[in-house]
């Protein structure tokens, strides 16, 4: 039989297993390089080194939980009606698709080229999608169209906008106030640099792409 003092060493030793491995797991989760030095239009030279991290294997579960950027300042957005992104027709699909990055929301990343969808263009596809179930000949599946409905709706509790706005929407006219109020946004210029060059980049290294 092992005695007390062998069995107190043993548990001591898987304890300090444990703690490590939940160490390890945790700062995958919530650290990310250290970009607050990067500015846009250097953005993706400066954030290449992500897809070599040493402390991210870029197997199964263990990689970083989201794509870093700079914490650059909100910009305020006038949100706007407009004539585009209007249901049903070609010229509809076309401005829909034009709202997705190069590689259509994919980005790849490790020395494998792990390949991931950012949930921002997520739900850009989700609304294309939805856009789509407005015309028949498109034949989008109902399950489909169920799953985004329901991802888009998580989307919106998970990052709630609290802007004020007028409170006539059913009874403004859309043709002369076009205005919904003004809304403190990130700016998605950086966003999309990134994820263009990212794909170019794979494209020029790979030959695939389209």
């Amino acid at each position: 039989m092992l005695s007390p003092r062998t069995k107190a060493m043993g548990l001591l030793v898987v304890s300090l297993f444990n703690l490590l491995y939940i160490w390890r797991h945790v700062s995958n989760l919530v650290s990310t390089p250290n970009v607050s030095h990067c500015s846009y239009p250097t953005l993706a030279a400066c954030i290449a080194p992500l897809s070599h991290m040493t402390a991210t294997a870029w197997i199964r579960g263990d990689f970083p939980q989201f794509l870093p950027l700079p914490n650059e300042p909100k910009v305020f957005v006038p949100f706007e009606d407009t004539v585009h992104y209007l249901p049903i027709g070609n010229d509809s699909e076309m401005a829909w698709r034009s709202a997705s990055s190069a590689g259509y929301g994919y980005v790849r990343l490790g020395p494998e080229d792990r390949v991931f969808v950012t949930s921002m263009f997520h739900e850009l596809h989700c609304l294309r999608m939805l856009n789509r179930a407005y015309s028949p000949s498109r034949g989008v599946p109902l399950g489909h169209i169920g799953h985004c409905l329901n991802y888009i709706r998580q989307e919106v509790l998970c990052a709630p906008d609290l802007a004020l706005e007028p409170p006539d929407l059913e009874e403004r006219d859309f043709s002369v106030e076009r205005t919904n109020g003004v809304h403190a946004c990130k700016n998605w210029d950086p966003i999309y640099h990134l994820m263009d060059s990212n794909y170019h980049d794979w494209k020029a290294r790979t030959g695939y792409g389209w």
